[in-house]
């Protein structure tokens, strides 16, 4: 088995078939690869899976209590196949040639890890359109002094399966504020591996977030990058890589907006959105795990 697809999904039954129909349109030849998706104890995660679509795909379905994206990433890993692993989301769309296109990645970068690019489907409101303007910059913008982008996002990504079993995967005290991917990515570097950005993987996201909620989920992630940063401060994981810091990393952004000519509405909601994500990371509340 040369690829193992794992999706996390959690009571999203329509969106889920969405995401299973286009992987069955992959270009790859399916006797390569095989797709486990992990329900997050849902009881009405799988409803929309008919028989015939089942038939049409390499599936393996597997149901874990609930605990948060990274645990059903780390157990469809546990009981994979592939030589390589890579991840989508319930709510994405995976192109026709996304497969091919990670593992022409790896090679061709000589890489352990390789990200995608993530686009919207239109028509997108607000939130959602600021959230893909801020992956570009990461992944366009943001390298770290070996030229590896320092954040690979779990929507669109593959691994070595080495690399994650060396790693011990996703880390599951980060459970729901998100920023799991952030943590793996840092051990990644951290570790000696290479990652890189390659755009020619693509998936659709079918994200339909408002300004507000928007706002509200970088609020979230900035919860998780709290435990992100208690980590670094515990000396769990190596504290500094190269990344910008804060204030540098927002005027690089505010200078890359003004080249993209990204209209000053949306300019005036990123900012707000990462202040949103500062004051999770930074505002006292319910203590987060590290372990």
């Amino acid at each position: 088995m040369r690829i193992s697809v794992v999706i996390p999904t959690y009571q999203r039954p329509a969106k889920l078939r969405q995401c299973l129909e286009a992987l069955a349109g992959q270009t790859m030849d399916p006797r390569l690869w095989e797709v486990i998706v992990v329900n997050d104890g849902g009881p009405d995660s799988f409803q929309s899976l008919d028989p015939q679509l089942q038939s049409q795909l390499p599936l393996r379905l597997h149901t874990i209590e609930h605990g948060g994206p990274a645990a059903c990433r780390n157990a469809g890993v546990a009981i994979s196949q592939g030589e390589l692993v890579a991840f989508t989301d319930d709510d994405c769309v995976p192109l026709p040639g996304w497969l091919a296109e990670l593992e022409a990645g790896l090679a061709q970068n000589r890489a352990d890890a390789v990200g995608g690019q993530t686009l919207l489907i239109e028509p997108a409101p607000a939130g959602s359109r600021c959230h893909d303007l801020l992956c570009r910059f990461l992944y366009e913008q943001l390298r770290l002094p070996t030229g590896d982008p320092y954040l690979l996002i779990s929507s669109n990504v593959i691994y070595r399966r080495q690399v994650l079993q060396e790693l011990g995967g996703f880390d599951q005290a980060i459970r729901q504020a998100g920023g799991e991917d952030l943590e793996l990515s840092h051990r990644v570097l951290a570790a000696g591996y290479r990652q890189r950005y390659w755009p020619k993987a693509q998936v659709r996201h079918d994200q339909q977030a408002s300004a507000w909620q928007y706002v509200r989920q970088q609020y979230r992630y900035g919860r998780g990058h709290r435990l992100f940063r208690a980590k670094l401060a515990g000396g769990k994981i190596p504290r500094w890589l190269g990344q910008p810091r804060r204030l540098d990393f927002h005027r690089r952004l505010l200078v890359w907006m003004v080249s993209e000519r990204v209209a000053l509405p949306m300019m005036a909601l990123m900012f707000v959105s990462q202040a949103a994500h500062f004051l999770g990371s930074r505002l006292p509340g319910p203590p987060l795990r590290t372990a």
